[in-house]
C-alpha cells in the first residue's frame, strides 16, 4: 500500500504549521466538504455547513474535521466549499448515489496503491503520485473492486472504467483564489492534453536572477516551468524545474527527468543536458566558459547583434557577478544552456509539452483522474 502523499499545498494563507502537516489538513478538509455536500443535498454556503455535520459519516480521512479546521486559516475553508460545490456539478451522480470521500486510507483506497505497487515493475513509473497523483478518492459503496490484473496498463483501463462510470474518482487538489470558482480538468481520460511552447524569459539584465522560464499555453491558461537551482549552495544536483502558473499542473520537475524530457524530445544528447559536467567549472570559470555563456544568453534572449564594447562590458560583469555569487553562476549558465540545447534542436514545443504531461501525471502508464484548481 502507497503511503499517504506529502505534496505541500499552496502556500497562500497557511496555518500553524507547513508541509505534510498542512497537506493532510487541507486533502482532509476537502474531503469531508465533499461528504456535507453529500449529506446536505444542496450547495454548500459556508464552513458552518460543514460544521452541521460533525459525524460526517460519508468521509473517512486521515486527520479529524476538529484538527482540520484548526490547522487551516479561512482562505482553505473556502476553497474547499467552492472545490465541493463544483465537483457536485462535475459528477451530478454523486447527488444520487452512495458515495464516501476518503484521505489517505480506506478499503478500495488502499487496494488501489497495492494493486500499483504490484504492477509497476517495468513500467516506467515507480512514484505513485506519478501514476496518480489523487488527493482524495470519491468511492461508490459497494462496488466490488477487482485486482487481479497482469499489467498496469490492464489495471489503467479498469480505472479509467471507473472513473467514467463515476465508481471510483481521483481527486487532484489545488488551492484556489481568494475569488473565483473552482475548475476541473480530467487527465488520463482519452483526451488530448498538453502545452504549447510560448517563449523563454531570462531577465532584462544578465545577474537580474538565477531563473529562467520556458513560458507556455496549456488548457487556455498561461504558465510557466521555472528552471534554477533550488538551494542556496551551488550544487549541480540542486537544479531542476518548477512548473507554475494557473494551469493544471504543477509542482517540481528533477534534474534526471528534465534531462529525459530533452532526449525523449529529440534533443541532441550531449553535455549540455547535465549540470553534473559544469562542476568544475563553478568555482574557476575559464574565459570560454564567460564567452559561452554570453553566447547562450544572446541566442535564449533572441539577442541578433552585439557591439564589441556591449560585449567586453557583459563579460566583466557576468565574470564578477559568477565570482561573488557561485549560486547564481551554476543556475543561470545551466538553465542557458539547457535552453539553448533545446532550440539548437528546435523541439522548444515537444520538451515543454513533456515537462507539462510529467508534471501533471500524464505520462505513459498514469491513470484517470480530475485535478481541481482555480477556473
Amino acid at each position: 500500500m502507497a503511503a499517504a502523499k506529502t505534496k505541500s499545498p499552496a502556500k497562500e494563507g497557511g496555518g500553524s504549521r507547513g508541509g505534510a502537516a498542512m497537506t493532510a489538513a487541507y486533502e482532509s478538509l476537502q474531503a469531508y466538504a465533499c461528504a456535507a455536500r453529500k449529506e446536505k443535498g444542496s450547495p454548500l454556503e459556508d464552513i458552518d455547513d460543514v460544521k452541521k455535520f460533525q459525524k460526517l459519516k460519508l468521509a473517512d480521512c486521515t486527520n479529524t474535521l476538529t484538527s482540520a479546521l484548526k490547522e487551516l486559516d479561512v482562505s482553505y475553508h473556502s476553497s474547499c466549499i467552492r472545490t465541493a460545490n463544483q465537483i457536485f456539478v462535475d459528477f451530478p451522480k454523486l447527488n444520487k448515489g452512495n458515495y464516501k470521500f476518503f484521505r489517505g486510507r480506506g478499503a478500495i483506497h488502499d487496494q488501489i496503491y497495492a494493486t500499483f505497487n504490484k504492477l509497476k515493475k517495468d513500467s516506467g513509473i515507480s512514484n505513485a503520485n506519478k501514476w496518480n497523483p489523487a488527493d482524495i478518492w470519491i468511492i461508490k459503496q459497494g462496488i466490488s473492486f477487482k485486482s487481479d490484473f497482469k499489467t498496469l496498463d490492464q489495471f489503467n483501463n479498469y480505472i479509467l472504467q471507473l472513473f467514467n462510470n463515476n465508481e471510483a474518482i481521483g481527486v487532484s487538489l489545488k488551492k484556489l483564489d481568494k475569488k473565483g470558482g473552482a475548475k476541473g480538468i480530467s487527465f488520463n481520460t482519452g483526451k488530448s492534453l498538453g502545452a504549447k511552447f510560448a517563449g523563454f524569459k531570462v531577465g532584462d539584465s544578465v545577474d537580474s536572477s538565477k531563473d529562467v522560464y520556458i513560458e507556455f499555453n496549456a488548457e487556455g491558461k498561461q504558465g510557466a516551468i521555472q528552471l534554477r537551482v533550488f538551494s542556496s549552495r551551488p550544487d549541480p544536483g540542486s537544479w531542476q524545474g518548477e512548473i507554475g502558473g494557473k494551469t493544471a499542473a504543477g509542482g517540481k520537475v528533477g534534474g534526471g527527468n528534465m534531462i529525459e524530457a530533452a532526449r525523449a524530445s529529440g534533443v541532441i544528447d550531449s553535455s549540455s543536458l547535465r549540470p553534473q559536467n559544469f562542476a568544475g567549472s563553478i568555482n574557476n570559470p575559464t574565459d570560454k566558459d564567460i564567452k559561452d555563456f554570453i553566447g547562450y544568453w544572446k541566442q535564449v534572449k533572441n539577442i541578433k547583434s552585439m557591439s564589441k564594447k556591449q560585449q567586453d562590458e557583459l563579460f566583466q560583469q557576468i565574470k564578477s557577478t559568477a565570482k561573488s555569487d557561485k549560486t547564481w553562476w551554476l543556475s543561470k549558465y545551466v538553465s542557458l544552456r539547457y535552453c539553448a540545447a533545446v532550440m539548437k534542436s528546435k523541439k522548444e514545443n515537444e520538451v515543454t509539452n513533456w515537462i507539462y504531461r510529467y508534471g501533471s501525471s500524464a505520462v505513459e502508464n498514469s491513470s484517470a483522474f480530475i485535478k481541481y484548481g482555480p477556473d
